[in-house]
């Protein structure tokens, strides 16, 4: 058996293994399959493939994982032809569209494999890295969740949770923070005077997080903060509100505080919330039709109706509905609004003041306005705080435009104007692809893909977390110490058969991604047919799938059961031993690095040698390094197409 699996190449595999694997929930990437089609003749194959329409067996990959994710789900079935035209025929950059929009408002997985997510508030930053959140800056009120002796962070410093808590989402605000946990838990802290921790028994702060023990029967997945009013968002699309309702923030149609969250009964019947945004005094939420219900205070337009009338109740944005737009996000600034819709159209409108909105000028839009300027881009996430804006593309590339102050928007060379009135690139940023953005009241963050973060702007109060509390005017790297990966591991023992799933479908994918050691220093850019022969350290799980896919129809059949009969067979015992007690199957490094040469566009892949790894616990999703390109464009625009046509035009 031994003689027969080395001689074995990844072009013998099943092409409904290798498909099943590629979408089994590994959480592969546009780039992924980019980097996988570059790598391997395999991937470009059309053989066996339906529909026979299909350019390669990557792109029916990033086919069937589009057509499953929620955001293309809840677009029309026009909404989705748009899209598709809008990025060329493309279905990876479309996954990568998709997944981007998705990821830039909630956590994102860096190339090390890092969860990370940043928010700015008033003088404050809030970071998600992994299962640990960080907070840097000044508060008088609790809101760094350290206590009531810490008043000051000028590094980021790990924040303690009741029962190791594990937060995947946060929201800061000027005086308050929110968290939600994987368990759909709800912690606050900071100034609760006016009741917007949730907590009715005191109106003193919250200095340290605290569940919020209304919403306990309630399962959360977002939460938004304003001045003095939280949003919460339930996972199946309904919004409870507490705090100060003056202005009708809360929408409960009235202006009425509620010490507690309540249930906002009107957003009940247009269909499940998919996203909320809370401005100083006014709250925005969008449904999963693509429709915009605004509250709150009308002050600056910012509600888009064309007036400064307060609303009391939800109110959808007419002028959505009659152009059919779909818009998948928004963002509340303090005086404006930002937009995003499914083609990746960017809107503003509210007060047009230092050019917060984009348009060349400084006039306030009462309802909302496309940005002509950033047509050309696709973007993937829009953020606005106090009379600035930004924009990232699918490309990495940030955008901004608004008001300067404090060096906040990251231009130091825009000479005497402190206004920027139309959306213009931060090119220092030129080198990085970045993943998210958040900006505070004078200062802002950005997140690349490599999980590196970069801030700038005013650090007087530690709000960039660097201990010189110095203004940064260009973008310069934060530092974060790790805390301990305690809980950031999981029991191979313990993992039922879809996450074991999972964790075999990852190490398949890590040695793919590896590629093979014969790939090295080959003439002219050439590519190998497959993978090569098979080790005798190729992960156990592979061996024993290929083994049993050779003698078995894998079409029509169920991933789960046929590895769970496999790893339980005694042909495979041995070999799966190290994966049940907890080890990593994965023998080669995951270093590959392609470099694409624009001038003459030959793809030249190289591999650094494969090392061996000492066994340590397995992650689900394992860290991998994705490639670097040597040009600053992207592989996903017709500009950048190789002349061997990798990228397929359409299905």
């Amino acid at each position: 058996m031994g003689d027969r699996l080395r001689s074995a190449t990844l072009d013998d595999l099943p092409v409904h293994l290798i498909l099943e694997i590629l979408t089994s929930g590994a959480r592969l990437s546009g780039f992924d399959l980019v980097c996988l089609e570059l790598t391997c003749s395999t991937f470009r194959s059309t053989d066996g493939l339906l529909p026979q329409k299909s350019k390669s067996l990557v792109d029916f990959a990033a086919f069937q994982l589009c057509g499953s994710h929620p955001v293309y789900i809840g677009l029309s079935h026009k909404a989705q032809e748009e899209l598709v035209a809008r990025c060329g025929h493309n279905w990876k950059r479309v996954l990568r569209f998709l997944q981007s929009v998705h990821q830039s408002s909630d956590v994102i997985q860096t190339a090390s494999g890092n969860k990370m997510q940043i928010r700015s508030g008033r003088y404050h930053t809030l970071l998600i890295k992994d299962s640990t959140v960080y907070s840097c800056g000044s508060s008088l009120c609790g809101v760094l969740g350290h206590g009531p002796e810490t008043t000051q962070c000028v590094a980021f410093t790990p924040i303690k949770f009741p029962n190791f808590a594990h937060v995947t989402y946060v929201s800061a605000s000027h005086n308050h923070a929110a968290f939600v946990t994987q368990s759909g838990e709800v912690f606050t802290c900071g100034d609760n005077s006016s009741f917007s921790c949730g907590h009715s028994d005191t109106n003193r702060p919250i200095f340290k997080p605290r569940l919020v023990e209304s919403l306990k029967d309630v399962s959360c997945q977002q939460v938004a903060t304003g001045v003095s009013f939280t949003m919460f968002l339930t996972n199946n699309g309904q919004v409870y509100t507490c705090g100060t309702s003056g202005h009708g923030q809360l929408g409960h149609g009235d202006t009425l505080d509620r010490p507690t969250p309540k249930l906002v009964e009107s957003l009940v019947a247009v269909g499940p919330v998919v996203q909320i945004a809370a401005g100083p005094s006014y709250a925005l939420a969008v449904t999963s039709d693509g429709t915009v219900y605004s509250f709150g205070s009308g002050t600056n337009f910012c509600l888009g109706h064309g007036e400064q009338h307060n609303e009391l109740n939800p109110r959808p944005m007419q002028w959505f509905r009659r152009k059919g737009i779909h818009v998948v996000c928004v963002s509340a600034g303090d005086e404006h609004v930002v937009a995003l819709d499914s083609n990746g159209y960017v809107y503003t409108w509210g007060k047009g003041y230092c050019g917060a909105l984009g348009h060349g000028d400084e006039i306030d839009k009462t309802t909302p306005e496309l940005l002509v300027s950033l047509k050309p881009q696709l973007a993937v996430q829009v953020c606005a705080s106090k009379r600035k804006t930004f924009v990232l593309t699918d490309n990495g590339c940030l955008y901004g435009f608004g008001w300067m102050g404090f060096g906040s928007l990251g231009f130091p060379d825009r000479g005497v104007s402190d206004k920027v009135l139309k959306p213009s690139r931060l090119y220092s940023l030129k080198d990085h692809h970045i993943s998210q953005v958040s900006t505070g009241l004078y200062h802002s963050v950005a997140v690349t893909n490599q999980g590196r973060i970069f801030g700038f702007g005013d650090n007087e109060r530690a709000q960039l977390g660097h201990d010189n509390l110095r203004a940064c005017l260009n973008p310069t790297e934060i530092l974060v110490e790790e805390a301990s990966e305690f809980g950031n591991f999981i029991d191979t023992l313990q993992l039922d058969e879809y996450e074991l799933l999972q964790a075999v479908a990852n190490d398949f994918l890590q040695l793919l991604l590896a590629t093979a050691e014969q790939t090295t220093n080959r003439p002219n850019g050439t590519r190998p047919k497959g993978l090569g022969r098979m080790s005798p350290h190729t992960p156990a799980t592979l061996i024993a799938i290929y083994s049993f896919a050779e003698a078995t129809s894998f079409a029509g059949q169920d991933m789960r059961l046929l590895i769970r009969r496999q790893l339980h067979s005694a042909e495979a015992h041995n070999t799966s031993h190290s994966l049940k007690h907890g080890h990593s199957t994965i023998t080669l490094a995951r270093t590959t690095l392609l470099s694409y040469d624009h001038t003459d566009h030959h793809i030249r892949p190289t591999l650094s040698r494969p090392n061996r790894i000492k066994p340590k616990p397995l992650r689900l999703v394992g860290p991998r390094t994705q490639p670097t390109f040597t040009d600053s464009a992207q592989p996903f625009g017709p500009q950048d197409q190789p002349s061997n046509s990798l990228w397929p035009n359409g299905m």
